[in-house]
């Protein structure tokens, strides 16, 4: 493999991580922003657990 192939593998790599980190955290606030009774519901852990909230 040349080097240039190397350099794509690794940017492309750098994208898909992006990609999965900006999709997991955008279901996250989806989620976080749910009624408290509907989070319960679908099993999601309480916010002010995780994030030490009031």
């Amino acid at each position: 493999m040349s080097s240039n192939g190397i350099m794509l593998d690794a940017m492309f790599g750098y994208v898909r991580h992006y990609r999965t980190q900006a999709r997991r955290k955008r279901a996250e606030r989806i989620l976080n922003a749910m009624p408290s009774h509907l989070r319960k519901d679908i099993g999601w852990p309480d916010s002010t657990k995780i994030t030490g909230g009031e």
